[in-house]
């Protein structure tokens, strides 16, 4: 979960996303996660954790208020990847749930 209250509700858009077959020479791709707050309280995301250093993420640096959305832009080097690769990137709020 990454509300920070039991006010705060978070919804994303989707929870998976498949990049297909890219290449290592295509360089890194990215992918928007539309995060919306349908809570009555503020949403804090607090930090991204990723299963490998080939995904980062930028987060939203401000409270998501109720009714709002956020981004979760995540990217994907491919540099290395052999075949099929699934990758993962857990999210917590600022209180690390």
């Amino acid at each position: 979960m990454m509300a920070t209250s039991a006010s705060a509700q978070h919804v994303f858009d989707h929870y998976a996303w498949d990049f297909g077959q890219i290449e290592e020479a295509d360089g890194t791709v990215t992918h928007a996660f539309r995060l919306r707050n349908e809570g009555s309280g503020p949403l804090y995301v607090g930090r991204a954790i990723p299963s490998c250093s080939c995904i980062t993420a930028q987060l939203p640096q401000e409270a998501i208020l109720p009714g709002k959305e956020g981004e979760v832009v995540v990217s994907f080097s491919p540099s290395g990847a052999v075949g099929e690769t699934f990758r993962s990137l857990e999210v917590t709020d600022s209180e690390g749930k």
